[in-house]
């Protein structure tokens, strides 16, 4: 549907009534009315507002998702923040007893599990709790006493008994955990580093309710990049940024093993850093009126101090009222497992998704392996073996082999896991390359062959289905479970190999694995998980390479200590042309992951600038009740049938005040050339050279004709061009005193530094140009605030649409019924 004649107006949805018996809050009559702020409001921002209101204290119809579509610059996030935290404060304040709290979030919390049972059928649901009995963590768990204090800590909130000893959490002691948590998530730090600012001048606003906002507590999430502050990985983080390779770039895993090996001081003492950010005691915090603080602040409190922020910050989320992260945080099942943030989700959360129009991507991106080599897979099979072989080995040796998880014996799920990953690798060997045959227009490189979801669990599924038979029948008569599906057996035995493997962390890990081989695990094991669900969900691709590009130095120091497994031996040539493969899984449905975070919330806000067209965003996230989609969606229209109220707002910018040109040629000291920005022409040096002239000679133009003065971002397809160009414009610049050339940071690099460069010389007081090359998706595409003269002129070059013949072109186009050119 053309998103241009898509309705955009205000739902109507139906007010609480003053007798609801579930506790109705007490209603507001200006959308601000919490804040006093240093300004008139837009009138979309009003909306906004009033929006967020209505879709929180929604009964009838439940609709668990709110959509908001508002225009890049018309102060969405100062109204997002502004409209939860005023519902957080009435909840808190506004209801006394417990029960009140309780029901009232009861009477408006959607049914998830209805839903899912009928969008996923009778297969066994991702959101199944795969428990372990109290026996594996007793038989296993021999030093309690070595565990992070955090995981103690979600043992006792979770009210499972893996500890042998009592604990008491000293947070758990001074705080309580909130009745609604609030987490506002963004793309990237940059982002989260500019909403935090934000927020802090919205607290500065506060009116009447001043006392209650000076004390709500906040938390920044952020990754071990950000905030590890052991003078080791300290270090390895200025060796990468300067270029050097530290471990594969994999400074986790560095602070994984500095842990597990009891190498880090920092981590003893992360609860004292916790209270005091939670307290508003920082050093920093001191005289800002309220309890805000931001990244910096908390690394230097913690580099002072010598406690580490990382994991300080993970166990502040069970007691901050808000809390500020990044997508990965929460959209990956893996990440939101391993950092233990499940149990906080479903505290009555309600989560606002800025730039939501990434939420798609970054879901699919969670449940798919990319390019994976082979070698990896040989890893898993050579660390997995000695788990269940029948020779002795110290691994064997650390547990009883008839030690039984449930119905099966844990060396009969170890073989079950073996054999699994071998169908892995046999599939990713058995993959046939066309050879000898003229390739054909539409046809994939011959290097690649792509496959169904569905292939690829029909080639795994019965060597599994006739070991869990072969297992069922070895069981006595009279014990036999009735009750189960002897068809599907084989994925309850997956479910419980599954629930060991995720069991397993940086202090428990009894059964050896390497933290490189454990992290592959997981991901593995959690894509296949949703593939056995929903194998139509899934894509694969096997691709060649030359051996050396397949080769990690970590992988071969493990496989160089780890003896060849049985397969291996028996087939040389199998073990060959495995290392000269990578494999794909690629999920082509972001409904699934996104399903699987949602259920556990109160409710979600995806916030964004283009959300629309709606019917995709619909699609896509398998936001609708029925299997027959409705093809008309608008915002503003209430209908049953659909999860998300969407509303959608003007821009506050007048027509007038834009101007849009499209070029289509450059000139040249022979005439014009045609602007065609494809691969092979932002390859050639001549045709670069040609294009950055023009470029500075618009601008040079503007700035001698209109005074003009200001940020000009030029945004182009990837950071070879960039790089090329910017070389380009520094040579035709150099001694210009006119124009200035920058460029966004590649990799780790800090995107603060170019942008208070940009600022600064942009500024009233130097009155400079500066042509800022950024690229498409990069750091300063979207959710950064170019206020002022920061940005007077965009310039698009190239957009970087994916080729039709990329196999996950192909695949996703194919999965929503598109035909193909």
């Amino acid at each position: 549907m053309d998103a241009k004649k898509e309705k955009v107006h205000r739902s109507k949805r139906p007010r609480e009534q003053s007798g609801d018996a579930s506790g109705p809050l007490p209603p507001a009559t200006y959308p601000f009315s919490d804040f006093r702020v240093p300004f008139e409001p837009y009138s979309v921002q009003c909306d906004m507002v009033d929006h967020i209101r209505e879709g929180l204290r929604s009964v009838n119809p439940q609709q668990p998702i709110i959509g908001l579509e508002v225009p890049t610059g018309c102060g969405k996030t100062i109204a997002l923040l502004a409209g939860v935290l005023e519902f957080q404060r009435l909840i808190k304040t506004e209801m006394g007893t417990p029960k009140e709290k309780k029901d009232y979030f009861e009477s408006r919390r959607f049914k998830w599990e209805q839903f899912l049972q009928q969008y996923y059928g009778s297969v066994p649901g991702p959101l199944s709790d795969d428990t372990l009995p109290k026996s594996f963590f007793k038989q296993f768990r021999t030093n309690p006493s070595k565990k992070l204090n955090i995981e103690r800590h979600l043992e006792e909130l979770n009210w499972t008994a893996t500890s042998n000893m009592p604990f008491q959490n000293d947070l758990a002691k001074r705080f309580s955990t909130p009745v609604c948590s609030v987490f506002y998530v963004t793309k990237t730090h940059a982002q989260l580093q500019q909403v935090v600012r934000e927020y802090r001048r919205l607290l500065a606003c506060a009116g009447e309710n001043h006392t209650y906002y000076k004390n709500v507590k906040m938390n920044i999430l952020g990754s071990r990049d950000k905030y590890c502050v052991h003078p080791t990985i300290v270090r390895a983080k200025g060796a990468v940024r300067n270029g050097l390779p530290v471990e594969n770039n994999n400074l986790g895993e560095m602070c994984d093993k500095l842990v597990t090996l009891d190498q880090c001081p920092c981590v003893d003492n992360y609860g004292e850093l916790a209270t005091r950010a939670l307290q508003g005691g920082m050093s920093s915090c001191k005289g800002h009126g309220n309890m805000s603080f931001d990244m910096e602040d908390i690394v230097q409190e913690g580099a002072f101090t010598s406690t580490c922020p990382y994991y300080a910050t993970r166990e502040m989320s069970f007691y901050a009222e808000i809390n500020f992260l990044t997508y990965n945080y929460v959209l990956d099942p893996l990440i939101r497992h391993e950092t233990k943030m499940e149990r906080i989700i479903r505290n009555n959360s309600v989560f606002i998704f800025d730039e939501a129009h990434n939420v798609s991507g970054v879901c699919q991106d969670s449940l798919s392996v990319d390019e994976c080599p082979g070698v990896v897979l040989e890893l898993l099979l050579r660390e997995i073996e000695p788990l269940f072989a029948e020779h002795s080995s110290a691994v064997t040796l650390a547990y009883h082999r008839d030690f039984a998880v449930g119905d099966y014996s844990l060396a009969s799920l170890f073989q079950f896991l073996f054999l699994l990953f071998d169908k892995l690798r046999e599939f990713t060997v058995a993959a046939s390359f066309p050879t000898g045959v003229a390739h054909q227009k539409g046809d994939l490189p011959s290097d690649k062959v792509a496959s169904t979801g569905e292939q690829l669990v029909s080639f795994i599924r019965p060597v599994l289905q006739a070991f869990a038979a072969a297992q069922v029948a070895a069981v006595e008569a009279g014990k036999r479970r009735k009750d189960r599906d002897p068809e599907k057996e084989w994925y309850h035995l997956f479910r419980q190999a599954y629930a060991i493997v995720f069991s397993l962390g940086v202090t428990f890990n009894p059964f050896q694995f390497s933290i490189f081989a454990l992290a592959h695990l997981k991901r593995y094991l959690l894509v296949l998980k949703f593939l056995f669900l929903k194998p139509q969900s899934f894509s694969t691709c096997v691709e060649k390479c030359a051996p050396n590009e397949n080769h990690l130095t970590e992988v071969e120091q493990l496989l160089a200590h780890l003896p060849p497994t049985t397969r291996e031996t028996a087939s040389l040539s199998a073990t060959t042309h495995l290392r000269s493969r990578r494999i794909s899984i690629r999920c082509l449905d972001p409904a699934l992951a996104f399903h699987y975070f949602a259920s556990s919330t109160y409710r979600v806000i995806l916030a964004s600038g283009t959300l629309s067209p709606f019917s995709q965003l619909v699609t896509d996230l398998g936001l609708y009740r029925c299997d027959r989609f409705l093809r008309e969606v608008s915002a503003g229209t209430t209908c049953p049938n659909l999860l998300i109220d969407l509303f959608a707002g003007h821009h506050v910018v007048p027509t007038e005040n834009l101007a849009i040109h499209v070029v289509h040629n450059l000139l040249s000291g022979e005439g014009t050339v045609p602007l065609r920005c494809n691969y092979v022409a932002l390859g050639s040096a001549d045709f670069v050279q040609l294009l950055t002239r023009n470029l500075l000679r618009m601008i040079g133009r503007l700035c001698a004709g209109a005074g003009f003065f200001g940020g000009v971002l030029c945004f182009v397809p990837n950071y070879g061009v960039l790089e090329s160009m910017f070389a380009e414009a520094t040579r035709q610049l150099r001694g210009s005193r006119g124009v200035v050339a920058t460029r966004e940071p590649r990799g780790r690099g800090d995107l603060r530094e170019v942008l208070d460069f940009l600022r600064t010389k942009t500024g009233a007081e130097e009155q400079k140009t500066v042509l800022l090359f950024c690229v498409f998706r990069g750091k300063a595409a979207e959710g950064i605030d170019f206020t002022d003269s920061m940005a007077r002129l965009i310039v698009v070059v190239g957009i970087p649409y994916a080729p039709l013949l990329n196999w996950k072109v192909r695949a996703q186009r194919a999965f929503k019924g598109e035909v193909s050119n």
